[in-house]
């Protein structure tokens, strides 16, 4: 929460329900990484072939080759504009 720059837990709820921080993935992918911290989403080191890297979905896969393994504040409002 705070290497992502959120101070109290109503604002990282508040962020976390923002329209950026929402990705659609096919499901099985979904109900495997569901809660997942980004890192391990994006890494893919837990999930076994089920994260981003595992997605045939455009978007899911950009997120692959991501410059940050931490998805921020300025993240979440970048995706959300």
């Amino acid at each position: 929460m705070l290497d992502a720059g959120f101070v109290t837990h109503e604002e990282f709820h508040e962020y976390a329900e923002k329209f950026g921080n929402k990705i659609l993935l096919e499901s099985d992918i979904n109900r495997v990484i569901g809660e997942a911290r980004f890192r391990t989403k994006w890494e893919n080191v837990i999930t076994g072939g089920h994260g981003y890297v595992g997605s045939k979905l455009p978007i899911a896969q950009s997120l692959v080759h991501y410059q940050n393994d931490t998805w921020t504040k300025g993240d979440i409002e970048l995706m959300t504009e």
